[in-house]
């Protein structure tokens, strides 16, 4: 893993919850994180979408920036890879795949190759989500993500949320 950037909006306790979840779950635990910088986007309990630098037991750099939700809604996660590279876009609706090939113009450079660009499965979150408290409740499947995982999630969240806060 090279690094990985995230752009989300709509608080970090709303949306931000789900965009460190998902990187813990890609890239490891988080090793360190700092928050760099926050938007007012929304409005409520959690009114503040917070951006910061995250180092994950197997993505040492990863940004997360912060979005202005009143604009409007994204979510978009970019993966560098030393083969490929791997982007969400689309509210995480499509998934784009790049792969690494030699430079027909330079040689011994590598660029990036063509796009392949598919719709993911995202839509199907919820019944992934249902199936899975199924299946762990009726036959002991192992859970996607459990409270301590949650737990952990949260904790990191409050933490960008206090860094904010002491800037």
């Amino acid at each position: 893993m090279i690094c990985a950037s995230v752009i989300y909006g709509k608080g970090i306790l709303h949306s931000g919850t789900h965009i460190i979840d998902l990187l813990r779950y890609l890239f490891g635990e988080v090793k360190e994180y700092k928050a760099l910088h926050s938007i007012k986007d929304c409005i409520g309990f959690d009114d503040v979408t917070i951006g910061g630098f995250l180092r994950l037991k197997r993505c040492d750099q990863c940004y997360v920036m912060a979005g202005d939700d009143r604009e409007y809604s994204f979510f978009q996660l970019d993966i560098v890879c030393e083969k490929s590279r791997l982007y969400f876009s689309d509210l995480g609706f499509l998934f784009t795949e790049q792969q690494v090939i030699n430079d027909p113009v330079y040689k011994g450079y590598k660029i990036l190759g063509k796009s392949k660009t598919r719709k993911t499965n995202f839509d199907k979150a919820m019944i992934n989500m249902v199936s899975n408290a199924v299946g762990h409740i009726s036959v002991g499947e192992p859970l996607v993500c459990d409270a301590e995982d949650a737990m952990e999630t949260q904790k990191i969240c409050l933490n960008f949320k206090k860094q904010i806060c002491r800037n």
